[in-house]
C-alpha cells in the first residue's frame, strides 16, 4: 500500500490493529517509486482511477478494483474507471457503496476466477496505447509543420 504523506499513521493504526506488516504479504511504504513492477507483481490492484493510474493499469494488464474518488474535478475518475469496467477490465465501486466487505468480497470474487482475471488481463491489453508519447509527438511535428 502506497500511503503518502499518511504513511507515519498508517503503519502505527496498522500495527495497534494488531497485523504485522511484511509477514503475511503486506507491505505499506510511504511512496511507490516502481509502480510498474509492482503492478506487474500483483494478481489485484486496488487504487483511485486517475488517469495516469488507469493507464499503468491497463499497461501492466492487472485486474482491479477501482474506488474513484468523488472529490475532483467533473467526476472525472469514475468516469475513468467506467471505461474499463463497462469492457469488464476492471470493478468499479463507488466510495459511497465502499465497506470492507464489498472490497474483500471483490477481492475473492477476482482471486477464485483465474479465467476471468485473464480475460481483463486481455481486454486492459487491448485498451492501451503503448505508442501514445510518440503519436502525440508526431501529431505536434506536424501540426507545426516540420513534416
Amino acid at each position: 500500500h502506497g500511503a503518502g504523506r499518511d504513511y507515519p499513521w498508517m503503519r502505527e493504526e496498522l500495527l495497534r490493529r494488531g497485523l504485522k506488516l511484511g509477514d503475511n504479504g503486506v507491505e505499506i511504504r510511504e511512496y511507490i517509486y516502481d509502480m510498474p513492477l509492482e503492478m506487474a507483481a500483483a494478481d489485484v490492484v486496488i487504487s483511485r482511477s486517475g488517469a495516469a493510474t488507469c493507464n499503468e493499469i491497463a499497461a501492466s494488464g492487472t485486474p482491479s478494483i477501482l474506488i474513484p474518488s468523488p472529490n475532483v474535478t467533473n467526476n472525472h475518475q469514475e468516469r475513468n474507471a467506467r471505461v474499463l469496467s463497462d469492457k469488464d477490465a476492471a470493478v468499479t465501486i463507488l466510495e459511497k457503496d465502499c465497506t470492507a466487505e464489498k472490497v474483500m468480497a471483490e477481492i475473492q470474487s477476482l482471486l477464485a476466477d483465474k479465467e476471468r482475471r485473464e480475460n481483463m488481463s486481455k481486454t486492459l491489453r487491448s485498451m492501451v496505447r503503448l505508442d501514445s508519447t510518440q503519436r502525440i509527438c508526431d501529431i505536434v511535428e506536424e501540426l507545426a509543420g516540420k513534416r
